[in-house]
């Protein structure tokens, strides 16, 4: 025997299989990938001149007579060119990345902007059938009372309670996402 699929199942289903980010283009993956490789280079050479930057400052701190520094000034210099051209070539792939990430983030808003409205109005829904249940556990709770009735379950007599905190907070935040 087949089990039937209710109306919710299907939605939930339905957001499920809407609610994802699209693909990202091969141009901006490799984007990404450029501007890692950039940066490698880069901290690669960083990397080399703080060692040499060290290595001078360690023989500074040492007699004359026990250790010459192996690197010199010139050296830093030397460094300090050639890593001119891999900053350069690192804020060049950075502009590049956040260019297309910009245009994939653009393409990923409108192409959700559907659905995400859908999922707000649903979430929506959701809080007010669930604000109608804890009314009717309220409204229980209150005949209880009026009648010296004290109910076992705390979800009645704490109804009211849930629906003019949690629920209500919750429903704020939900309305605050409305744009």
């Amino acid at each position: 025997m087949l089990a039937k699929t209710t109306d919710a199942e299907r939605k939930l289903a339905n957001f499920r299989a809407v609610l994802h980010l699209p693909e990202p283009s091969e141009e901006y993956r490799q984007a990404e990938r450029n501007y890692q490789a950039a940066i490698d280079a880069r901290e690669m050479v960083t990397s080399e001149k703080n060692a040499i930057l060290a290595d001078i400052a360690q023989a500074g701190f040492t007699s004359p007579f026990q250790r010459t520094p192996s690197r010199t000034p010139a050296d830093v210099a030397a460094i300090d060119i050639e890593l001119k051209p891999l900053v350069a070539a690192e804020a060049e792939a950075k502009a590049t990345r956040d260019r297309l990430r910009g245009e994939y983030a653009a393409t990923a808003k409108a192409s959700l902007a559907g659905a995400t409205a859908d999922f707000h109005v649903a979430v929506s829904l959701k809080l007010d059938e669930l604000r109608e249940l804890l009314d009717i556990g309220s409204a229980l709770h209150a005949e209880a009372l009026q009648a010296s009735i004290e109910l076992e379950q705390p979800i009645i007599s704490g109804a009211a309670k849930l629906n003019s905190g949690l629920v209500e907070m919750v429903r704020k935040i939900v309305a605050s996402w409305r744009r």
